[in-house]
């Protein structure tokens, strides 16, 4: 019956920072993506799902720096490279926010404050209460 005190002090946890830190996002799941051939347009569908609280934690700011590959193939001198700044957020989702039978994949994006985030991992939370994702937005991604 151990289980069952961890389950309770779980839903406690996540009833008290969704209540604290809780804002709306949605979580988008591609369902389509279609190519025009001629003007090379493509055009994706999304399956919304809305959800009214997600415990969102402060963004973690980074830059980072990638080398070209003819850098790293070659072994020259320094060619070329591309810095670019990527804030990293951590959030929580209460299960019982989502639909019933909702499972998250990686392949699915979180829109908040008309920002997209990727869904870099996501854990599932102890006795299935909900999932805690680490999530990376491009400071140069255009707003949803």
């Amino acid at each position: 019956m151990v289980w069952q005190n961890n389950l309770r002090e779980i839903r406690i946890i996540l009833y008290r920072l969704k209540r604290s830190y809780g804002l709306p996002a949605i979580i988008k799941r591609p369902l389509t993506s279609i190519q025009n051939v001629t003007t090379g347009v493509i055009v994706r569908t999304f399956e919304t799902i809305p959800i009214k609280r997600v415990i969102v934690l402060p963004a973690q700011n980074l830059r980072n720096f990638i080398y070209d590959l003819a850098f790293i193939a070659a072994s020259k001198n320094f060619t070329e490279g591309g810095l670019f700044d990527q804030n990293i957020r951590t959030m929580i989702i209460d299960i019982k926010d989502a639909p019933k039978g909702f499972i998250l994949t990686m392949n699915d994006h979180i829109v908040f404050e008309t920002r997209r985030y990727e869904i870099k991992n996501f854990e599932l939370a102890e006795h299935n209460q909900g999932w805690l994702l680490q999530t990376i937005e491009l400071d140069s991604s255009d707003a949803e």
